[in-house]
């Protein structure tokens, strides 16, 4: 934060810096101490007026009446992350970003198209990376990234397995195939602790224009400019 925010039940949080645990720490405290209704691990699947007035949103855990539908900006561009669609995906050593890579020290980690991870997962103490690449070689990276990538596979920091896709995903391994210079296809397991994809997400926009959001701009209200003080 750039300065102090009021919070609304708390207070002023008058430090510009927190971490990421002390701010769960307090959005613990603030749910737990005004019994917030907070909807966890529910996923927004649309909305449309409501007969009765207000809006009807559908979502995965039922349908929900409203008056009024704040939609925050933590829907991002990157909206829902695009999965595999494999089985063991729902295991908890799946992970579709990276927060924190010192978290991550001593542990076998497969990485899933994200170059950029797999290099900052590398340098931590202890670890093995193997990425995942679909291809026989990298396209569509920017130079200065390729150049780091293929310096940490040159180096043996990072494992690169060229034309790989993940068919299984074990409690301890994970099972994949791999296409040889030949043609030939090769099933091969490693032995795993974490496992990131990093595929990419699903964009919001549609489902948002779905729900009523428009993006056209000449749709806007004109807004007069304020007066110069």
């Amino acid at each position: 934060m750039t300065q102090p925010v009021e919070l609304p039940l708390y207070g002023k949080l008058r430090r510009t810096s927190y971490s990421k645990e002390q701010l769960m720490a307090l959005w613990d405290e603030l749910t737990t101490k005004y019994e917030l209704p907070i909807e966890s691990d529910t996923a927004f699947l649309g909305m449309e007026p409501h007969p009765l007035g207000g809006y009807l949103i559908r979502m995965s855990t039922g349908n929900v009446h409203a008056q009024s539908v704040c939609l925050c900006l933590c829907l991002g561009r990157r909206g829902t992350p695009r999965k595999l669609g494999v089985t063991g995906e729902e295991l908890t050593k799946v992970a579709y970003s990276l927060i924190d890579a010192q978290s991550y020290q001593g542990r076998r980690i497969l990485v899933v198209g994200g170059g950029d991870s797999a290099i900052e997962l590398s340098e931590q103490p202890g670890n093995v990376v193997w990425l995942s690449y679909r291809k026989n070689n990298f396209t569509r990276l920017k130079a200065r990234n390729e150049s780091r990538i293929q310096r940490a596979i040159q180096d043996r920091a990072i494992q690169c397995l060229y034309q790989s896709e993940i068919q299984e995903i074990l409690p301890d391994g994970v099972r994949l195939c791999i296409t040889q210079a030949t043609g030939e296809t090769l099933q091969h397991t490693l032995a795993n602790d974490d496992v990131f994809i990093m595929a990419g997400g699903i964009p919001p926009f549609r489902l948002l224009e779905a729900s009523g959001v428009s993006f056209d701009a000449s749709r806007r209200k004109s807004v007069q400019p304020l007066a110069a003080r």
